[in-house]
């Protein structure tokens, strides 16, 4: 664990794991670009996925400096998210696992059955290779009063602070996750919505938003949801995503290197020492 890590942990400045999608904002500018007619056979949609793709690697980028900055690159990250319009929801609770599935490309045939009496025709489509990420993250919105109708007994800072809070969360629509829940499930109604981007712990992961499970786990005495585990699946094709593919090929680079190399570590650094120290020893005693 690193200094910057081992301060926040003690402070209690634990990092948060956050879902980037594209905001409410961008979706409206995106509806009205659509109605814009095209010229010279552009339109204004291409024009801004082509700026969503741009701002997707901006925020990426920061990303991975934030990974490496601690808190002051933190906030900056959060700041280049907002001004490339996207919004970041932050877990209550960090994932406990992620899970990775890789497939290499593959070709897969399409045939139009040969209707009608004509030939059947083939084509043969080639698949890029891809990379699934998949986690759950929980929400929590348990009060002990609103949940079970018990209620902390005298007059302490601590129940004075309670009752503050509990009051504004009424007057704000009361405890509940369905809100959050709801939020995750909406961004796969839309092709622009299911480009999301999944950071957490220096680990950056942009592709599309494919699956959202969700199961409601405890609820209220008013019937609300107030915890929630939700289960979600990011989907990315390598060919997509040229900055996650210099990650992997960086990645690649540094662990798969020659064990000849001058810098060759580990078992197989070890396991090539030796050979060398027993050639020139078998060298010397021939002589």
């Amino acid at each position: 664990m690193s200094v910057t890590a081992m301060a926040q942990s003690a402070l209690g400045m634990i990092p948060k794991a956050i879902l980037c999608a594209p905001s409410a904002e961008y979706m409206e500018l995106y509806a009205n670009a659509a109605m814009i007619p095209s010229v010279g056979g552009k339109s204004a949609t291409d024009a801004m996925d082509a700026l969503m793709l741009k701002n997707a690697d901006l925020v990426q980028k920061q990303m991975y400096v934030a990974a490496k900055g601690g808190r002051a690159a933190e906030k900056i990250m959060m700041e280049t998210i907002q001004a490339n319009n996207y919004c970041a929801l932050e877990v209550q609770y960090n994932p406990s696992s992620i899970y990775f599935t890789s497939q290499e490309g593959y070709s897969y045939e399409v045939s139009d059955g040969g209707l009608g009496g004509q030939a059947r025709q083939v084509s043969t489509t080639k698949a890029p290779s891809s990379v699934t990420m998949s986690c759950e993250l929980i929400f929590d919105a348990m009060n002990k009063d609103d949940a079970f109708g018990i209620t902390d007994q005298g007059i302490t800072p601590d129940h004075l602070l309670s009752a503050g809070m509990d009051i504004a969360v009424q007057m704000s629509g009361g405890y509940s996750v369905s809100e959050q829940v709801n939020a995750i499930i909406a961004c796969l109604f839309s092709s622009m919505t299911r480009q999301v981007i999944f950071y957490w712990g220096g680990m950056s992961f942009r592709g599309e938003l494919t699956s959202v499970s969700a199961t409601y786990t405890m609820f209220n005495k008013d019937g609300n949801p107030i915890r929630a585990n939700v289960q979600i699946e990011i989907y990315q094709k390598n060919e997509d995503n040229v900055y996650d593919q210099s990650q992997y090929k960086q990645a690649f680079e540094e662990t798969f290197k020659s064990p000849m190399a001058a810098k060759a570590s580990g078992f197989l650094g070890k396991v090539n020492n030796t050979l060398a120290n027993n050639m020139t020893s078998i060298r010397n005693a021939s002589l």
